[in-house]
């Protein structure tokens, strides 16, 4: 067997636990160099991708055209990876360049020099773009480039993608000590001590925001501060460690 895209072949289990770590390494570091998740963040309201699209150590790719600043809510737990998560975030929203013979869909976007976006509205043909940059249309209307169609969006505004993670509290469920969750007000809370089943409660509990604990039924809950988070401006790519309640760029 060997680890895709990196062709690093895999010791049999016979062998000892430290050369199965070092697969697992590898399988790591070639989902990071090889897997890319496309997530269209278009429009103004937040995004939640579900936790099978956002793999830890996976390059997380946004596209679209942003008409607002918006949240990218990650999700803080996948199962079989824990809570710890790094990704690689391209914020390709839409600063994308226009390049000569290259096969486009429909409801793609780039960016002209004019710095207004240009969305493909139709294709024929092998619906490749033509040998040299055309002559873009700034006004609303239309531009043909070889068997592509553009159409003028207007002018490009640089919005804004804030990366968090997101640990809704949940009712009636049992906890574990140094769990967390992201309370209404953008705070971390963390479990600090449970007793008898250790579950929540069936109602969500007034969190404290000063550093202080809340009883929730058979769990204790400190404020830990206002989350963390990561801000990408169009262009950015950005290297994001998740922990569960924070996103933050590795040191």
């Amino acid at each position: 067997m060997s680890t895709p895209g990196l062709a690093l072949t895999h010791m049999t289990s016979a062998q000892s636990s430290k050369y199965a770590t070092v697969n697992v390494l590898a399988d790591g570091i070639d989902g990071a160099l090889t897997q890319d998740s496309v997530i269209d963040v278009s429009g103004s309201a937040d995004v939640s991708p579900s936790a099978a699209n956002v793999i830890p150590y996976m390059v997380l790719q946004l596209i679209g055209i942003l008409t607002g600043n918006i949240s990218l809510k990650l999700p803080s737990a996948v199962a079989g990876y824990g809570t710890s998560h790094l990704y690689l975030i391209k914020n390709m929203v839409p600063y994308k360049q226009w390049t000569p013979n290259t096969v486009h869909a429909v409801n793609d976007t780039c960016v002209d020099p004019s710095g207004h976006i240009q969305k493909v509205t139709a294709r024929t043909g092998d619906f490749k773009t033509g040998t040299v940059t055309p002559s873009w249309n700034d006004s609303g209307s239309t531009t043909t480039d070889n068997h592509v169609t553009w159409t003028d969006q207007g002018a490009a505004t640089s919005y804004t993608v804030t990366v968090k993670s997101v640990a809704a509290w949940v009712a009636a469920t049992a906890m574990a000590l140094g769990q967390v969750v992201v309370d209404a007000s953008g705070h971390v809370q963390k479990v600090t001590a449970v007793t008898g089943d250790a579950k929540t409660d069936g109602s969500t509990p007034s969190f404290s925001t000063t550093g202080g604990a809340t009883t929730d039924n058979h769990v204790t809950w400190t404020d830990q501060g206002a989350a963390a988070t990561v801000v990408l401006n169009p262009g950015d790519i950005k290297l994001v460690y998740s922990d569960g309640g924070n996103c933050f760029k590795p040191n």
